[in-house]
């Protein structure tokens, strides 16, 4: 085996090579998973308005929100450090 990392064949690994993790690069990358959130806020309101349930449909929209929002901070975050840790060896080294 070769000490070629493997890297598969995404928009994502550009940032890898020294660029910084911006908030509309997370957004943009985690977009299926903001698709699924809004998809399941629509059903809850439509599903659960018909009951006459709106505060429980309210309170799962704002949960699915609030879980969406700190999953993309911790995304960024996390893509945050792999973007330096590269950078800290290389600079480590010079």
């Amino acid at each position: 085996m070769t000490g070629a990392p493997v890297v598969a064949d995404h928009e994502t690994t550009t940032a890898q090579a020294g660029g910084t993790a911006s908030l509309w690069r997370v957004v943009k990358d985690q977009r299926k998973t903001i698709y699924v959130a809004l998809g399941m806020s629509v059903a809850s309101y439509w599903i659960l308005g018909q009951l006459g349930e709106w505060v429980l449909a309210g309170c799962i929209v704002a949960g699915v929100a609030l879980g969406l929002l700190f999953g993309l901070a911790i995304f960024r975050l996390i893509a945050l450090v792999m973007t330096t840790m590269p950078l800290l060896k290389e600079l480590k080294n010079q």
